[in-house]
């Protein structure tokens, strides 16, 4: 029996051109990405898989832009936006698009033969609607590492 519930807004069509905060967990939280020093993160080899593949995301499909991401020891955060029109071929939905980023990081960080690397299922989205919430969210994320002692994730 399956009691997960769905985390994506039913009623939303996540293939609409926008801006969307997403935060994907490490499995277990463990902190495989690096650590955090005196409010800066030092990124491991396998933190900077994971911001590189940010901008792979970007260049791989023309109508995603990711403006600002931050990769923290155990969780990554993204504002990803989705501009349908200006895709080539059939656009991915957002789901599908955090799938083909998970499953990058997940194969490149495999071929440096740490097969225990996993990724939590799923991931948390939040739709930004306006302008002062997409600075609020952005200010968020590049404040993520300074505030890593107070944030719900560090262990």
């Amino acid at each position: 029996m399956n009691n997960r519930r769905p985390t994506r807004l039913q009623s939303y069509d996540y293939n609409l051109p926008g801006s969307y905060f997403i935060t994907i967990c490490v499995m277990d939280h463990k902190c495989s990405f690096g650590y955090v020093n005196n409010g800066e993160m030092i990124h491991n080899q396998l933190g900077i898989i994971a911001l590189e593949q940010f901008s792979w995301l970007s260049s791989h499909y023309n109508y995603v832009d990711v403006s600002i991401c931050t990769v923290m020891p155990n969780h990554v955060h993204a504002i990803i936006n989705i501009n349908p029109g200006d895709a080539i071929r059939a656009p991915l939905s957002l789901s599908q698009l955090v799938g083909a980023y998970k499953t990058k990081v997940s194969f490149n960080i495999h071929k440096l033969g740490k097969k225990n690397f996993a990724w939590q299922r799923s991931f948390h989205d939040h739709i930004i609607r306006t302008r002062p919430s997409y600075n609020r969210i952005a200010l968020y994320i590049k404040n993520n590492p300074i505030n890593w002692e107070k944030d719900r994730f560090h262990v």
